[in-house]
């Protein structure tokens, strides 16, 4: 994070992720619940979203265990015309813990079933 923007730097390259400059934090945001649904369909960027909520107060997840490949990787084209792809980071939590074999819900409950669990429970939170 440099400033408002979120950065990524491989190497010697740098590139802007996320500009905030326009936005404003959410004004008491960590007291606000948050449910994150997960199933085995949660992969990659999906995955890194949820891992970005671990640990946090007042969250909960609701689901099924997340596909397990909360990784990076770059491709690197070969002579053959082939690609190798390479894990080259593991995302972690903010508490230093990675997610080998993916994220599992608090709540396991059939997928389907998810988004009302997760609509209870933040209602139970919002004093609903």
């Amino acid at each position: 994070m440099r400033g408002n923007r979120l950065m990524l730097r491989a190497g010697t390259a740098e590139r802007t992720m996320l500009d905030l400059r326009d936005g404003q934090p959410l004004r008491d945001g960590a007291r606000v619940p948050v449910a994150v649904l997960i199933d085995g369909g949660t992969a990659s960027s999906g995955e890194i979203t949820a891992i970005a909520f671990a640990g946090r107060a007042r969250t909960a997840r609701f689901g099924a265990p997340t596909y397990g490949v909360s990784t990076s990787t770059s491709g690197f084209p070969l002579s053959d015309r082939a690609n190798l792809v390479i894990v080259d980071s593991l995302v972690q939590d903010r508490t230093g813990r990675k997610y080998l074999d993916g994220l599992k819900p608090d709540l396991a409950v059939p997928p389907a079933d998810a988004p009302l669990a997760a609509k209870r429970w933040l209602a139970r939170r919002c004093g609903r």
